[in-house]
């Protein structure tokens, strides 16, 4: 069999490519895993950027190597068809999720769980592909050997980079069925509300009794009053179906959400005169708040009931909120009390560089942006 020796500058870029995927791997796991994502949240923006810059640089020093050769030589299977089709796959879901307001919120669902999917895939490769070629050159001593014959074609070459781009795109955008079949075959599961990671910055879900569950509302307010759950559900009911999505990339549509808007609860207490509405988890650590146009408006609720069934208390049962304008981490559960105020305070994950007003991708318009 014919081989070709690379110059000494492709074999360096190659080698730094690979040399960056155990970096990928590992912030992704530190990004993605809740316990991880919470416990390092004074370094999730360094983190996250780190992983970004790293996911540009590597695609670069995958791909360029190989079209430098490209015009000239046939390449073996599997090292290139499986580098471009896995890595073109992982390389889009990483843009769809890096620049996450430029697509459909279907699309963003469908690119984390793929994207995790193909890095560790490509992990698995990579060190099956290196292993190989550190056994070869051991043997040889000819290191990063390109095989000429019996390998693959440019056309083919291009159809697999194209075609495994292609898949992400398509499957990111459609196929959620598909995907939610692979990630969950042989479980049993039901999908329903599925794709939720649960967050709590305690490391422990509050056991709260609903029968004796009290909401204390006070401050700016005509009559402070203390609600039970059974005064809150005989209150004026709303139901909406909203997408969640969590700044952290993943994606949950059409929850459908049951409960009791602000302006009501507020109303109940004869009216406010703040403000700012300051919102108080019974973890005894998380607390955010919101203007009060924000809490009174874009769909804002106090959620007792999700997807038809009472909230369950890894989603902050039995009452939270929900901002379906704002990310996630504005939306506090275990909702034991809300104070109104004409002073902000400076929320949990505020206090640790997220931003405050924590709107959607949507063009700056609050709500926009929201509905699969």
């Amino acid at each position: 069999m014919q081989r070709h020796q690379w110059p000494a500058l492709l074999r360096y870029a190659h080698a730094a490519a690979f040399s960056l995927l155990p970096l990928l791997l590992v912030t992704g796991a530190l990004i993605y895993f809740p316990s991880t994502h919470v416990a390092l949240i004074r370094y999730l923006p360094v983190i996250v950027g780190l992983h970004d810059g790293a996911g540009v640089a590597f695609a670069l020093l995958l791909f360029l190597p190989l079209l430098a050769v490209l015009p000239e030589r046939r390449f073996a299977w599997p090292d290139w068809l499986v580098s471009l089709g896995v890595g073109a796959a992982c390389g889009v879901t990483g843009v769809i999720l890096w620049r996450i307001g430029w697509f459909p919120v279907t699309w963003r669902s469908n690119a984390f769980m793929l994207h995790g999917a193909t890095a560790i895939a490509l992990g698995v490769w990579a060190v099956v592909h290196a292993a190989r070629h550190i056994i070869r050159g051991a043997v040889r001593r000819d290191l990063l050997p390109v095989e000429l014959r019996a390998g693959v074609g440019r056309r083919e070459f291009l159809r697999a980079a194209g075609g495994g781009a292609a898949v992400a795109l398509l499957a990111s955008a459609s196929l959620d069925t598909i995907v939610r079949v692979l990630q969950y075959a042989g479980t049993g599961s039901s999908l329903g509300a599925g794709g939720w990671q649960i967050y709590t910055v305690t490391g422990q879900i509050p056991a709260i009794d609903a029968s004796t569950y009290r909401l204390q509302v006070d401050g700016l307010v005509g009559q402070p009053r203390s609600f039970s759950l059974a005064e809150i559900q005989a209150l004026e009911d709303t139901q909406e179906v909203d997408t969640f999505q969590c700044v952290t990339g993943w994606v949950v549509p059409n929850v459908a959400w049951h409960g009791v808007d602000l302006n009501t609860l507020l109303n109940a207490c004869g009216g406010s005169s703040g403000s700012y509405l300051t919102f108080y988890s019974a973890d005894g650590a998380y607390v955010d708040s919101l203007s009060a146009s924000q809490a009174t408006g874009d769909g804002t609720l106090l959620v007792y009931g999700m997807d038809s069934a009472p909230l369950p208390s890894e989603h902050g049962g039995p009452l939270r909120l929900i901002v379906p304008a704002m990310y996630g981490y504005k939306s506090v559960k275990w909702l034991q009390r809300i104070t109104v105020s004409d002073k902000q305070v400076v929320g949990y994950w505020e206090q640790r560089g997220y931003k405050v007003d924590a709107y959607l991708p949507g063009g700056g318009a609050p709500g926009a942006n929201l509905r699969s």
